[in-house]
């Protein structure tokens, strides 16, 4: 008989408030391509929504308080997930009431790239996320920040989810994965509709999918102020073009 995971319905009711459909079908889609890229099962099948959807909010807050730490001694800062996803914030801008309420001024851009794990049929789960974090991930510039981001990760989601890794290597593949389904998805709303879309993702951020001028597909975010990280925000930095 399934045990309900009691912290993981109290996080998904806590935080998805909207967009839930467009929530549930990209946490279906995740699931699948977690499971063929990594052989990394978020949850109990597709059908289980919550998991992949908890496991990104949770690992984008272990981001942004890392982040947070950054700024004692840097007023502005980004770690780049691959080529897949960027996210840092810039807190430079001469703005007195900004400093006076202590901004966080997030910002969240999407790269060219995409996940792609080593297929090789030999190579169990681990060793193919550790490969590709080698690979992709881990340098000089942000072996540090990345690793306190695992650590702290790791137990947030236990806390918050009960959600269990036996390890960090998969972190980051599967979160730049997910964020791959939730870019891939939002382009096919687009296409579908012919019109702009906008939805809230994981209650962390706005992200917007519309055609530029060019007749290339933007994809733009506005990251969602969190009382929890102790952000506030009068103006977010958006995003950019895929």
């Amino acid at each position: 008989m399934k045990q309900e995971n009691d912290k993981l319905n109290e996080w998904y009711d806590d935080n998805i408030v909207d967009d839930i459909e467009d929530n549930e079908e990209i946490a279906r889609l995740a699931y699948r391509r977690c499971l063929d890229a990594w052989n990394v099962g978020l949850g109990e099948n597709a059908d289980d929504t919550k998991t992949s959807i908890a496991f990104y909010g949770i690992v984008y807050d272990s981001i942004m308080e890392a982040l947070r730490e950054k700024r004692v001694k840097h007023k502005e800062y980004a770690i780049n997930f691959a080529e897949v996803v960027i996210i840092g914030y810039d807190d430079s801008e001469d703005d007195g009431e900004q400093e006076k309420v202590g901004n966080f001024c997030p910002y969240i851009y999407s790269g060219d790239a995409k996940t792609e794990p080593n297929q090789d049929p030999d190579l169990k789960s681990i060793e193919r996320c550790v490969e590709w974090k080698a690979k992709n991930l881990v340098n000089a510039e942000n072996t540090k920040i990345i690793s306190e981001i695992e650590t702290l990760a790791l137990k947030k989601l236990v806390e918050e989810a009960d959600i269990h890794l036996s390890n960090p290597e998969p972190i980051f593949a599967l979160f730049t994965t997910i964020h791959e389904q939730m870019v891939a998805y939002m382009k096919i709303k687009q296409a579908e509709s012919g019109e702009d879309e906008m939805i809230n993702f994981a209650g962390r951020f706005d992200v917007y999918c519309r055609p530029a001028e060019d007749g290339e597909i933007v994809i733009e975010y506005s990251p969602t102020p969190s009382e929890k990280l102790g952000i506030k925000a009068d103006h977010i930095a958006t995003a950019t073009n895929e």
